[in-house]
């Protein structure tokens, strides 16, 4: 799709600064506050003053959390293509730069806009449902971390200090970390209650959750991460994302290892690794895949994502095949 212009958006808590491209040059730059009535009142400026549609005019952002909530809401009420791109992209795609600022990254923005156009994915906003599954999961991982951050120092205390030293943090911290532990199993309800009362949702927790070693947590991570299997074209495109998939490293004469990416969604990863761990664990199919590949002399770690990589790839076969795991399921030769 060809767009009559290009808005370049740098999104921070309190304002956002905006660049406008039109016809290959910079027209218009400002800033405005982060708020509903701004954002509506300069779209409605520029559309008077530069002569453009908003239905033709392609809004290019990094994607920068809650940050970039009400810009997107006002943006898909008025129907304006919105390009949602990762930093790291846009930051790569500017080659060696020189200090900067918010009005500079919202021209690059704008630009990178500009030349990548043909490659743009616009944005659709989840449904009401995933945003409540995302809130919830976000608040059970804060938790978790604060379990943590004081069950920690009680080990390390057990270990190496005096006994009534530990106690004292002991006591203190104990009441708190019970407390904790009943957030947590209250939120697990919270979340099941909301899958439960989603048909679709509920279907395609089911087809996840049928993989051996992959549970609700996993489940409810791969819905949000994927806006319900929509985000990614196909499985290879969502293991990469997700940091699980080998990349050839070599040049000229020198043929390196292939190895993962460390750029890839880390919770994504951490959680695909709990899921390879639990599938080795138990005996079966990965198990003996496992163990087949390890005697052979391959390095553990790298076997151990090939099955997260098999998981992976399972996950979105069920759910774009709309079925549940068989584990006795064989390819038809024909």
């Amino acid at each position: 799709m060809n767009f009559c212009a290009t808005l370049g958006v740098d999104v921070s808590k309190e304002w956002l600064d905006l660049c406008l491209i039109k016809d290959g040059a910079k027209v218009w730059q400002g800033q405005i506050d982060n708020c509903k009535t701004d954002i509506r009142a300069t779209l409605t400026t520029l559309r008077k003053s530069f002569d453009v549609t908003l239905s033709q005019m392609l809004v290019v952002m990094e994607s920068t959390g809650v940050y970039g909530n009400l810009l997107l809401e006002v943006l898909w009420a008025k129907k304006v293509p919105t390009w949602v791109e990762h930093a790291s992209h846009i930051k790569s795609s500017s080659g060696m730069t020189r200090g900067k600022n918010d009005a500079i990254d919202a021209e690059r923005i704008a630009i990178y806009g500009v030349r990548f156009q043909d490659k743009a994915r616009l944005w659709t906003p989840p449904r009401d449902v995933i945003r409540k599954l995302s809130v919830m999961a976000s608040l059970r991982s804060r938790l978790i971390r604060a379990k943590t951050m004081l069950t920690l120092p009680m080990k390390e205390l057990n270990s190496f200090s005096k006994p009534e030293m530990a106690c004292l943090v002991s006591e203190n911290s104990t009441p708190v970390i019970e407390q904790i532990n009943e957030r947590i199993k209250n939120i697990d309800k919270q979340i099941q209650q909301i899958i439960e009362q989603d048909a679709q949702v509920s279907r395609k927790v089911d087809q996840i959750t049928s993989v051996k070693g992959v549970g609700m947590v996993t489940a409810v991570a791969l819905m949000i991460e994927t806006n319900e299997f929509t985000k990614y074209e196909n499985a290879k495109k969502l293991a990469c994302a997700a940091g699980v998939a080998p990349f050839e490293y070599s040049s000229g004469l020198y043929k390196g290892k292939r190895h993962v990416s460390p750029r890839a969604n880390k919770r994504i990863k951490t959680l695909l690794h709990q899921c390879a761990r639990s599938a080795i664990a138990v005996p079966g199919e990965l198990s003996d895949y496992y163990c087949r590949k390890v005697a052979e002399g391959k390095h553990k770690m790298s076997v151990l994502n090939a099955v997260r990589n098999k998981i992976l790839h399972r996950i979105f076969a069920l759910v774009r095949d709309d079925t549940m795991y068989d584990p006795n399921f064989q390819h038809m030769i024909a």
